[in-house]
């Protein structure tokens, strides 16, 4: 009997630790697909200085059908699983409407019926020669070919990715979802990090950390702390999350690299500061070189009041540790219980 008991013991250890990495799907409807963050220095101190204005929040095509109305590209496949890279989906890319570019910023995903599954971040690989980044042992950058281009490719789906080549999604669930209802970031060995829905959950995370609240954007959570002097910048996790209201509003997509295109944000020391509290001197230095780049990508909003900002800013840092799962707590929990039940 005490080993039975022992195995059951041992068995609870996974199922508690699984909560801090999986979580139901999210019911609500997520009603934007939105790229760019700019100000507009032709306003500087006027209405639409800050978005929205004719720099930011550009609509994309959340549909198959838009997309090649818009004279979209499909990425050539011989089916919508990639053979060579596994990617899965129908992946189009936006026409290049200036020469000087290399390749599109990005590419949106489509599901088997046509509805938006996903997008992946492009990094032209020529362009990567003087960044420090670590692109080739990264777990989250996925080398391809796109327009003749060699390139590195991060990847989120906002669907489940199981169902995108399988049923892929209805118009009614469409309607009902929007553009998706998860955040999963597609890791090189297959697996997910599946971002949190709520900001609550943010702050369980082991993973996240809460930073900056900005009035057109979110509270901002990050991979690194406030070690000022944390080596960060060689493999940074190219994503960030944004909350607004409790709920995850969208994310941004962040490299190392002197990236061209009208999409790109080109990182500033006012904008580091402006959503990092107490930002690495790394990832100053790289700003200072002109080597950091952006995109925000909006799923639900951008705005939030200034009040609320500065509520969210009152509690950067001071997330209670006990709502933090604590491994070595957990594990000596369990072994303590175990030991008690071994006979004496």
């Amino acid at each position: 009997m005490p080993l039975k008991i022992v195995f059951i013991g041992l068995m609870a250890l996974p199922i508690v630790f699984s909560q801090d990495i999986s979580q139901d799907i999210s019911q609500e409807k997520w009603p934007d697909f939105k790229t760019t963050w700019k100000v507009d220095p032709k306003k500087f101190g006027g209405k639409g200085f800050l978005p929205p204005n004719s720099l930011s929040l550009h609509e994309q095509p959340r549909t198959q059908r838009e997309a090649e109305s818009k004279n979209w590209a499909l990425i050539p496949s011989e089916g919508c699983i990639d053979t060579k890279t596994g990617f899965k989906g129908l992946r189009f890319v936006p026409p290049l409407n200036n020469p000087e570019f290399i390749v599109p910023e990005f590419i949106v995903i489509y599901d088997k019926n046509g509805f938006i599954a996903g997008m992946q971040s492009i990094v032209p690989k020529a362009l990567t020669a003087n960044s420090n980044y670590k692109f080739e042992s990264s777990p989250w950058y996925k080398e391809d070919t796109v327009n003749g281009i060699k390139v590195y490719l991060t990847t989120a789906y906002f669907t489940n990715p199981n169902n995108i080549c399988l049923t892929g999604r209805t118009q009614d669930e469409f309607d009902g979802e929007g553009t998706g209802n998860i955040l999963w970031f597609l890791k090189n060995n297959g697996n997910f990090h599946e971002a949190p829905l709520t900001i609550e959950k943010a702050d369980q995370s082991c993973f996240w950390n809460r930073h900056n609240c900005f009035q057109t954007m979110g509270v901002h959570y990050f991979n690194f702390g406030y070690d000022e002097n944390a080596d960060i910048c060689e493999e940074l996790t190219p994503f960030q999350l944004m909350y607004i209201d409790n709920k995850l509003n969208g994310f941004v997509w962040q490299h190392n690299a002197p990236l061209t295109g009208e999409k790109w944000e080109v990182t500033e020391l006012k904008a580091v500061y402006m959503s990092i509290t107490k930002p690495p001197k790394c990832l100053l230095e790289e700003v200072k070189k002109k080597m950091a780049r952006s995109m925000h990508v909006f799923l639900r909003g951008n705005e939030i009041s200034g009040e609320s900002c500065r509520a969210e800013d009152m509690k950067i840092g001071k997330t209670p540790s006990s709502s933090r799962i604590n491994y070595l707590d957990a594990a000596i929990f369990f072994l303590s219980n175990i030991l008690f039940l071994l006979p004496h």
